[in-house]
């Protein structure tokens, strides 16, 4: 059986990369101790709470309604 396939983000209020890469870091090895593969992560770096746009949100958003549309029940 393929592992399953997930997908991450990360939003900083801050422009910092070394704390997006621990987040990442984290993510990885959160998907590897549990079987799962990370598809992608997504990221809005320097995007304060209150920010309307949201581009890496939105992509993820984007990738969740592709694989809905081609899941098969």
């Amino acid at each position: 059986m393929a592992a399953p396939v997930v997908y991450g983000y990360i939003r900083t209020a801050t422009e910092d990369p070394a704390g997006v890469l621990e987040h990442r870091v984290a993510m990885e090895m959160w998907c590897a101790r549990e079987g799962w593969r990370l598809g992608a992560v997504f990221q809005d770096v320097g995007s304060p709470l209150d920010a309307e746009e949201r581009p890496g949100f939105r992509g993820l958003l984007g990738t969740r309604r592709r694989c809905r549309t081609r899941q098969r029940w």
